[in-house]
């Protein structure tokens, strides 16, 4: 018996002593991977005075670094050790901030010197901290009976933040999703200089950069200055985070700065919709004469269930719409039902009259909800193809040529054809492309639905050509057909040889190699229409009349 509980005794310290060692490399890759390092700080001062320095904070890790902070300490003195400073006469700005990977910024430490302390000199340490890891640095305050203190550069007066005083309160400041929050800063300089900017942004924003700045400008001792930033908060800001982190900096070209940090409580309002996405079917280019289906998704960013949201799509120009109800919208929190939804859809269809002509056309989205209090709307255009009324375009009015007709591409893989469309008619031409051939193998998307090309003019259209992962290897062909105001005028046959993954592509030699040929292609064209311009110049010219001079145009 007192041989099986020794084994197990036994057992029980290896088990300890891995868990030990597991904490302890933890630790220490931990320290490893965020590599934190502070300088040490000296300020000096007098009794009753305020003094400050700065420590420079560096990332050496591999990882960025979040919710940086100083923990702050007490200092006490060498040769009278009854003597203190609390931690509550140092002030740290900015209190927290980030470090990218291989990143520095200066921290700036203040004191209140209390009166009548004994002048000596004060030790203590303070502490850079984040993801759990400690770096701790020494800071000294030399208490002098009376020393040269230099000023702070720039001091703040105020700080407002949609109208709250936010300046030295610990208090969280409302703001809302999809508002527009304006930033009052009013700051005193203390130093010469002309080239500071006032800069605010929010940090922890996973998809972008919310921030504001001024431009330069210049500052004088003594002088108060006022500047207003204003920041546009997201309608799809994360709300998970209870809080985010306004920072208001001032700064000069010298490294010189003076930052404030405070809490947002970034909520939603109370009723707020947002269109996700508008989307045509076929294509937003349509023949007249036929329907054009429109699919319109709607979501609730806001507090409140929505009922009864409306939705309308209108083209004014012809004098058609159409509109549908969703029956419901709940907030993102009420997702727990599966039969609520955050977001849907309505397909609503639009009858393009027979008669329209030719041309573009501006759809009006508009979606009425909170029963009818509140409207948001878009605008997305589509063309029509008008059927009657539009002249027949020749082929040799529409001039159409392409930079390469045969290329290289490897599966996966996309690579551009570059049309270049001309105009030698004497009315616009609209410019359109239908692709055919592609199917199983390829897919294609355009730069352009259509181009607008008006007389004497030249203008282009991308066609990007996307092989699939599962492509079969080999010569491909497949055909363009170029449509000018509706009717085709020319047809193009193109190839492309499919390689495998990774080992067949375009190369540099034949990116150079298309854009050489496709500049000469381009001047031909450009070298037409200015011969043509001035065939017609001179016909147009009674036979006394001396010719005038035609000039070149280049279009892009």
């Amino acid at each position: 018996m007192i041989i099986i509980m020794i084994i197990s005794g036994v057992y029980q310290m290896k088990n300890i002593v891995f868990a030990i060692l597991a904490v302890l490399l933890l630790g220490l890759s931990l320290v490893t991977a965020t590599g934190l390092t502070a300088t040490s700080v000296v300020i000096e001062g007098v009794p009753g005075g305020s003094a400050y320095s700065t420590t420079l904070i560096r990332n050496e890790g591999t990882v960025d670094l979040t919710d940086i902070e100083i923990v702050k300490s007490r200092v006490v003195g060498e040769e009278d050790s009854s003597q203190k400073i609390t931690k509550e006469a140092f002030t740290v700005s900015p209190a927290e901030f980030e470090l990218d990977a291989d990143e520095e910024r200066r921290v700036t430490i203040s004191v209140d010197i209390p009166e009548g302390l004994t002048p000596q000199i004060y030790t203590g340490e303070f502490i850079v901290r984040s993801m759990g890891v400690d770096v701790p640095f020494d800071v000294r305050v030399v208490v002098t009976e009376s020393v040269d203190i230099p000023e702070m550069p720039f001091v703040f007066q105020e700080i407002e933040v949609d109208g709250v005083d936010a300046l030295g309160s610990d208090s969280v400041v409302h703001v809302e999703r999809s508002s527009t929050v304006d930033i009052r800063a009013e700051f005193m300089s203390n130093v010469n200089s002309d080239k500071v900017r006032v800069k605010a942004w929010i940090g922890g924003f996973e998809f972008g950069d919310v921030s504001d700045r001024t431009g330069i400008f210049t500052v004088e001792p003594g002088l108060i200055y006022s500047k207003t930033l204003h920041l546009e908060i997201p309608e799809d800001i994360d709300l998970d985070d209870d809080e985010f982190r306004l920072h208001v900096e001032i700064f000069d070209n010298d490294g010189v700065s003076r930052e404030e940090t405070f809490r947002l409580g970034v909520r939603k309002e109370r009723h707020s919709l947002n269109i996700i996405d508008t989307i045509f079917f076929p294509s937003n280019t349509v023949e007249a004469g036929r329907s054009l289906r429109t699919e319109v998704r709607v979501e609730n960013l806001g507090e409140m269930k929505e009922e009864d949201v409306l939705v309308k799509v209108s083209i004014p120009e012809l004098g058609i719409s159409a509109k549908e109800f969703i029956d419901e919208l709940v907030p993102e929190e009420n997702t727990w039902d599966d039969e609520e939804e955050t977001s849907d859809s309505v397909d609503l269809i639009l009858f393009i009259p027979s008669d329209a002509e030719t041309g573009e056309y501006l759809v009006e989205i508009e979606v009425e909800y909170n029963r009818g209090h509140d409207t948001i709307t878009g605008t997305r255009r589509v063309f029509v193809e008008g059927v009657s009324g539009v002249g027949v375009i020749s082929p040799a009015e529409a001039i159409v040529s392409v930079d390469l007709s045969s290329q290289n591409i490897a599966q996966g893989s996309e690579i551009p054809y570059k049309l270049m469309l001309a105009n030698l008619g004497d009315a616009r031409i609209v410019y359109s492309i239908d692709v055919a051939g592609t199917e199983g193998w390829a897919t294609t998307r355009t730069s352009a639905a259509f181009v607008s090309v008006d007389s004497n003019q030249a203008g282009e259209i991308t066609l990007f050509l996307i092989a699939n992962d599962d492509a079969s290897v080999g010569a491909k062909a497949f055909t363009v057909s170029i449509l000018a105001n509706g009717g085709e005028v020319k047809q193009l046959n193109l190839n492309a040889n499919i390689g495998e993954k990774g080992v067949t592509g375009t190369g540099f030699q034949e990116i150079q190699r298309g854009l050489l040929v496709g500049f000469v292609i381009l001047v031909v064209v450009l070298i037409i229409l200015g011969l043509v311009i001035a065939f017609k110049r001179v016909g147009e010219k009674p036979s006394s009349e001396e010719p005038e001079s035609v000039e070149s145009q280049t279009y892009y």
